[in-house]
């Protein structure tokens, strides 16, 4: 099991020695930089994607890759991405 805090936050990470996986889906190029810059500041393994399309793509290849690409352990997706929203395609999950 991955633990979602970050490690050193109430001893997180330290003992399993896995770091959670963030998928972070944002258009805005800064925004994704900055909010991927500060997730993998707190500890974190970041893969971003600029659009609903990369996401999909993204979790579609993790899911048959057989192992080459990690499934995220969280995703982070803009609520209105174009093509899909945000919101879509969580309920798709």
């Amino acid at each position: 099991m991955v633990n979602l805090l970050p490690p050193g936050a109430d001893g997180a990470g330290e003992a399993s020695g896995l770091l959670a996986l963030v998928l972070l889906a944002e258009e805005d190029l800064v925004l994704r930089e900055q909010l991927a810059r500060a997730l993998r500041g707190r500890g974190y393994q970041v893969i971003t994607v600029r659009d609903g399309l990369g996401l999909c793509d993204y979790l579609e290849y993790a899911r048959f890759s057989q192992g080459r690409a990690p499934n995220p352990d969280l995703i982070v997706a803009d609520a209105e991405l174009a093509g899909y929203d945000g919101a879509l395609i969580c309920e798709q999950l």
